[in-house]
């Protein structure tokens, strides 16, 4: 079972600092934008990508991001 946090637009490139947590999927189905989970707010540590037009179960090392990344529109190196 998933709980929805929040959402965030779709085709904008932003950060979201410290999100709802625990973040245990992510739908990023509407957005051609990559998504990045990031540790940190400084974006060190652990962090994962998200391509545009998926859906994510987040693996529990990264469900805890102090800062959501709303970046380039490309796929996740």
């Amino acid at each position: 079972m998933y709980k929805h946090n929040g959402s965030f637009p779709c085709g904008s490139s932003y950060d979201w600092k410290n999100p709802s947590w625990p973040i245990d999927k992510l739908n990023n189905e509407c957005n051609t934008r990559r998504v990045w989970l990031h540790e940190n707010l400084d974006k060190t540590g652990h962090d994962i990508c998200i391509s545009p037009g998926s859906i994510r179960i987040i693996p529990e090392q990264y469900s805890l991001p102090m800062v959501v990344t709303v970046g380039a529109e490309a796929l996740c190196p």
